[in-house]
């Protein structure tokens, strides 16, 4: 009965598993078209740098669960302006970004203090200059 019930418990964890790790078809046309500017070594850099930057800013933990939720949403945006299926030109993607960076300080701002603001600039500036470093691109985003 025990020997009966634990391959049961496994193959019903199998089962589980294999639906997880299954992708939507969406999942997998977005992975198709995605455009890396980065490598892996690059982006984990980029993030750590904007992640110890981050934590200068010395926020609470409602204000930084905010702060990482409006980053993320506005980051993935951006992302997406590069990708295949997105049929930008590099004009359009640079005209895009600037509209959504805008979006974003609007609405990071009334969550952070004054010098809070002026380093979360400062910060993702670093990001954006990474990223147009990248790109060859020559920088107007001030």
């Amino acid at each position: 009965m025990r020997t009966s019930q634990l391959v049961l418990t496994i193959i019903c964890f199998c089962i589980t598993a294999l639906s997880l790790a299954q992708k939507s078809q969406k999942q997998i046309n977005l992975e198709k078209n995605r455009v890396q500017i980065f490598n892996d070594e690059e982006r984990a850099n980029v993030q750590y740098h904007f992640y110890e930057k981050t934590q200068d800013l010395k926020l609470s933990d409602k204000v930084e669960a905010e702060y990482y939720r409006i980053i993320v949403y506005y980051v993935y945006d951006m992302a997406r302006l590069d990708d295949k299926d997105q049929d930008n030109t590099d004009g359009e993607i640079r005209t895009k970004m600037k509209a959504l960076v805008k979006k974003m300080d609007k609405e990071v701002k009334p969550i952070l203090s004054p010098e809070q603001y002026k380093m979360h600039q400062q910060n993702f500036r670093d990001v954006l200059q990474s990223a147009y470093r990248a790109r060859n691109w020559e920088w107007d985003m001030d």
